[in-house]
């Protein structure tokens, strides 16, 4: 799956993306009334783990983006008015990305 220098296929990250897509909406169809109050339990922590994880992917995806790109580039003055846009949030609401300074994954820099 990985191409030379660490990188991954394209076609495996669009596949992991449909995966995880089709599995979140299996999962918000369900009702989840057959299970123990031990297994409810069980599975709320396991998706806090997911979620607690995702901001690590989403940092990935917009270091990855300002490393190609700029702001100019995608129609934007700034990286918030980027992101803020296509996200459909406030600029206040955007993640920290381009000239905003800010610790990330294992203490890197977000610029």
């Amino acid at each position: 799956m990985n191409q030379g220098g660490g990188g991954s296929d394209r076609d495996a990250i669009l596949s992991a993306l449909a995966r995880f897509e089709t599995a979140q909406a299996a999962l918000a169809d369900l009702t989840f009334d057959a299970l123990t109050a031990p297994e409810l339990l069980t599975i709320t922590d396991r998706l806090e783990t997911v979620y607690r994880r995702q901001p690590t992917v989403n940092h990935r995806l917009l270091q990855q983006l300002t490393a190609h790109t700029t702001p100019t580039e995608l129609g934007a003055t700034s990286w918030p008015m980027v992101v803020s846009t296509r996200l459909r949030i406030s600029r206040g609401q955007a993640p920290p990305v381009g000239g905003r300074r800010g610790p990330g994954p294992a203490g890197r820099d977000l610029r």
